[in-house]
């Protein structure tokens, strides 16, 4: 999104493998940050996550599922830790 923030060594993974199937077929998913959030440095983005419009992931959080906009968020895994 516009003016949304990556800090250093953040990684944005779009690709996975489905461990549940013969073959681990590589799988997909795009990310989507919304505009005017911020993902701090060295967080980790699975597939298929959307962090909302103004909402803050904490630095080296695993983030496994979408983010609401307007929070703070932190943690392995991220979890909403409260308003922004």
């Amino acid at each position: 999104g516009e003016r949304a923030t990556v800090a250093q060594e953040a990684y944005l993974d779009t690709a996975s493998h489905d461990f549940s199937q013969p073959g681990i077929p590589v799988t997909t998913a795009k990310i989507t940050i919304g505009a005017d959030a911020f993902v701090g440095a060295r967080a980790f983005v699975l597939p298929g996550v959307t962090i909302g419009e103004r909402s803050v992931i904490g630095a080296c959080s695993v983030v496994t599922e979408s983010v609401p906009p307007d929070v703070i968020a932190a943690g392995n895994p991220c979890q909403v830790l409260r308003p922004r």
